[in-house]
């Protein structure tokens, strides 16, 4: 009778522990998110390390709740940032591509989680955009 009763309760233990990884999982991508906003104030990265901050908060959280398609999206919006750190300039086209194609990974795998939801398509455009400015930047100074 007794193992019977922790046999029930091994799916609420379960249950608690997804909860709490869910819940981590969002506090580190409310951290991710506040990084962006004050890029997005500033119009910069100040520094890589603040970046790879950033990506390293993201892939926790994605680690901790993969099922997330906002998790995703939001990598793809901190890659899009990757062309406007100020002390690490890209300065090939195959950097840029490198970057464009990671980025482009997590945002694919949104869609793919959610095909119907626009924000994540908009955030592969403008991913896009920023990944050609920066290509046409190159050649320019080539």
């Amino acid at each position: 009778m007794l193992k019977r009763r922790y046999f029930l309760v091994l799916p609420f233990l379960i249950l608690i522990v997804m909860v709490l990884c869910f819940c981590v999982a969002d506090l580190f991508a409310m951290t991710a998110i506040e990084y962006e906003n004050q890029w997005r104030r500033a119009d910069i990265v100040e520094s890589q390390q603040e970046w790879d901050k950033a990506v390293a908060i993201l892939t926790k959280a994605i680690a901790l709740n993969p099922l997330n398609p906002r998790y995703p999206e939001i990598m793809g919006r901190v890659y899009i940032w990757r062309y406007y750190i100020a002390n690490s300039p890209i300065t090939s086209i195959e950097q840029s591509q490198r970057i464009l194609d990671k980025g482009m990974y997590y945002i694919q795998s949104s869609i793919d989680m959610r095909p119907t939801w626009l924000r994540a398509r908009s955030t592969r455009y403008k991913l896009n955009q920023a990944a050609e400015k920066k290509r046409a930047m190159i050649i320019s100074q080539e």
